[in-house]
């Protein structure tokens, strides 16, 4: 790829190009000029500017002709960046086409190589910065396609090219944000809205072609016993009976039996809530109702809240993993064969151990540390969970983070370049300091602009310092900590 300034030759310039502004403090002119010496001295051309010098000598992309000393540039250059005098940040440049601007990179040499490929496409959103790919240059290995979709979060980084079967995973889709998405055959990228059923998901099977949206049934009979009535494509509501199978009616908002005869599959028996109830709900009320299915009644069916309980698989014989069900049901009570939540350590081994080896005081099995977890996961943090480790699983972590093998956890980042693509505003990994693995937008003094003295030692801002040592030679002392600024 050619670099931008590069780009400049053969581009129709205005005449007078004047590169400054917020990003740039200093002026540089491109002029197509014509100019003319005197007798035989003829002129030098340097960008664009003429000096004395033998007849006919040219320099800087001008032509000339000797006798009369005539020069003419038909295009000139252009300085930048530091060295250009620019008041952009360290490593980062101004902008050739623009000098009110500081970008990343000007080319490719300027990337790392978490990120590669520098955009040079004046009209793309992530000019200047440091990408994975573009639709022009992709370093995308086999199996990956450049994802050039502008609104997409992928935008210009490497995706599982969709169409390879063995590339991992589907199409993802969010059907808490009523998003589906269906592989594109043209170019490999996942593509908003389904086409057929096979693009969506188990919770909603069932896709709507002309509205391009999944949903979970169609009518009643799509839905399970235990969550009955279909209303707007969701399972477990009704607005009039005509939502409801067959002989149950619309009580409220839920579908209700009068008899066992209109119940069935995982909720096979009507349970009445009193013995002068004419109404009831489908459900099951000892593990014996459960018998012919092979199954075991749940009294209240976490995943569906269902009042009347539902037949679930036996826990015991790993018909129902209980690290799969809703939070923090999730061990398996051996006594009854349903997923319950814990009391104490002992109970979080085997299969519960996998999520971590404490018992937690919200009753699920978690971890505190690696020393919690099994062999090739780690501990997360945040969830108090224990998860595939990244060093185990190359390619885990998701753009824009990257594997840190000391805790196994994906990271915003461990060096400088990793913060390329959230530049120039946090251009600074604190793994240099050894102060975390997040990007800020300084680490010394010497990386703030003028007009913000001092980085802060505590929150690493520009413009805010905690002690002198925060402060640049021109600004040498802290005045007001904390939080305070350099003068």
């Amino acid at each position: 790829m050619r670099p931008i300034h590069a780009l400049l030759v053969g581009r129709a310039l205005p005449l007078l190009l004047v590169l400054g502004g917020a990003g740039c403090n200093a002026s540089t002119t491109v002029l197509p000029t014509t100019s003319t010496g005197t007798g035989s001295s003829g002129g030098t051309t340097t960008g664009g500017t003429t000096t004395g010098g033998p007849a006919g000598t040219t320099t800087g992309g001008g032509t000339s002709s000797g006798g009369s000393g005539s020069s003419s540039s038909s295009s000139g250059g252009t300085t930048g960046g530091v060295d250009g005098g620019c008041h952009c940040p360290v490593h980062q440049f101004c902008d050739p086409l623009d000098g009110g601007q500081c970008l990343v990179c000007l080319s490719d040499s300027n990337c790392g190589a978490t990120s590669p490929v520098c955009d040079t496409d004046p009209s793309s959103s992530n000019y200047g910065l440091c990408v994975g790919c573009t639709r022009v240059e992709s370093f995308c290995g086999q199996g990956n396609v450049c994802d050039y979709l502008w609104y997409s979060n992928m935008f210009e980084q490497c995706v599982a090219d969709c169409r390879v079967s063995d590339a991992g995973t589907a199409c993802p889709s969010d059907a808490a944000k009523n998003l589906w998405r269906h592989c594109d055959s043209a170019t490999g990228l996942c593509l908003s809205g389904c086409v057929q059923s096979s693009d969506c998901v188990p919770g909603e099977p069932f896709c709507l072609a002309d509205s391009g949206v999944c949903v979970a049934c169609r009518s009643a009979e799509d839905c399970p016993y235990s969550h009955p009535g279909c209303h707007g494509g969701a399972c477990g509501f009704c607005t009039a009976t005509t939502d409801c199978r067959a002989g149950q009616e619309c009580s409220g908002d839920r579908c209700v039996c009068a008899a066992s005869a209109q119940c069935g599959g995982d909720a096979p028996v009507c349970e009445l809530p009193s013995q002068t109830a004419r109404l009831g709900s489908c459900g099951c009320g000892s593990s014996g109702d459960c018998a012919p299915l092979g199954e075991v009644c749940e009294p209240t069916y976490e995943s569906y809240t269902n009042v009347a309980g539902a037949c679930v698989p036996s826990c015991v014989d790993g018909g129902t993993d209980c690290l799969q069900q809703v939070f923090p049901f999730n061990y398996c009570n051996p006594a009854n064969g349903i997923c319950t939540t814990c009391s104490s350590d002992t109970q979080c081994a085997g299969d519960a151990g996998l999520s971590g080896s404490h018992c937690l005081d919200a009753g699920f099995c978690g971890c505190f540390s690696m020393a919690d977890c099994p062999a090739g996961t780690a501990c997360d943090p945040l969830f108090g969970q224990c998860a595939q480790s990244c060093v185990n699983i190359p390619g885990q972590c998701p753009w824009n983070t990257v594997c840190d093998p000391r805790s196994g956890l994906c990271v915003q980042c461990l060096q400088d370049s990793d913060c390329a693509n959230l530049a120039p505003a946090f251009a600074y990994c604190l793994n240099d300091v050894d102060a975390g693995t997040t990007c800020a937008a300084c680490l010394i003094p010497a990386e703030c602009p003028s007009d913000k003295p001092g980085c802060s030692s505590q929150s690493f801002k520009c413009g805010a310092c905690e002690r002198d040592a925060d402060c640049p030679p021109s600004y040498p002392h802290c005045i007001g900590p904390p939080s305070g600024y350099c003068a």
